[in-house]
């Protein structure tokens, strides 16, 4: 793969990755991710080579063809009762180590 392709991410789906994660651009920087190319990146100035935008989804924890969609997905939903509750509410504002421990059980189930 050539490191310099661009991947014309959707800055506003690359800003919901980072709010989901709570992390800011100075949180993302490395080595190879600097915080203002990350800054140029969610404003729309720019966009990274694919090499970049594999590293920051890796990063951000979401699969990295999400970081291309028109809109912002609903992936952190999950369909289970909270039996720890009366009512057996739905879960509310899952965690997304929780998200991911549920669709690895899902997985597996299957």
């Amino acid at each position: 793969m050539d490191d310099m392709t661009t991947a014309y991410i959707n800055p506003a789906v690359l800003a919901w990755a980072m709010k989901r994660r709570g992390v800011s651009p100075d949180d993302l920087a490395t080595s190879a991710l600097k915080a203002e190319s990350i800054q140029a990146w969610l404003d729309a100035k720019q966009f990274p080579s694919e090499t970049h935008a594999e590293i920051l989804a890796d990063k951000l924890r979401v699969p990295y063809l999400v970081l291309f969609l028109d809109s912002v997905p609903d992936i952190d939903t999950v369909d289970l009762p909270d039996l720890r509750t009366s009512e057996s509410r739905r879960v509310s504002n899952p965690s997304i180590d929780f998200i991911d421990t549920v669709n690895d059980v899902l997985i597996r189930q299957d």
